[in-house]
């Protein structure tokens, strides 16, 4: 289970969720938000210095606005335009998917996107390239003076 989630987490964020419902009507503006912690307030500044730079659009950010759910329905409602998302979030959180792991991440990825548009009218865009898997690594006596073997989790 653990190298499948792994696998899950490997496929990485997704660069933005783009509203495709049409209930915004501020044309050449753009309004990217992001959840309530840290990685997630850099990737919503990050991710609005990339369209300022890649587009015409007049960013506005909102960052810290909520969790996953929240997001999901300001953006289902036309009130934010962009926002990062994790896969695993998305496809097991709200759209409730059962685990599977024969799925490969790039599979659990496409059947994220279909589902979302589907379900929600919200387009997934391409993944942002990294992911955010965790390792646990400690001073090489720590696991012999536990009685680990590991020092690499």
């Amino acid at each position: 289970m653990r190298k499948w989630f792994m696998s899950l987490l490997a496929v990485g964020l997704v660069f933005g969720l783009a509203a495709c419902n049409g209930k915004r009507d501020a044309k050449g503006h753009i309004l990217i938000s992001g959840k309530k912690f840290t990685e997630q307030v850099i990737l919503t500044h990050l991710l609005a210095e990339y369209v300022k730079a890649n587009t015409d659009l007049d960013v506005e950010v909102k960052d810290s606005l909520g969790g996953a759910f929240m997001l999901k329905q300001v953006i289902e409602n036309g009130d934010v335009d962009m926002y990062v998302e994790y896969t695993g979030t998305g496809y097991l959180n709200i759209l409730k998917q059962p685990y599977d792991p024969a799925k490969t991440p790039e599979q659990i990825y496409n059947e994220t996107k279909k589902l979302y548009k589907e379900k929600y009218n919200i387009a997934w865009l391409k993944p942002l390239g990294f992911n955010n898997t965790y390792a646990w690594r400690c001073e090489e006596t720590l696991p012999k003076s536990s009685g680990s073997k590991r020092t690499l989790i």
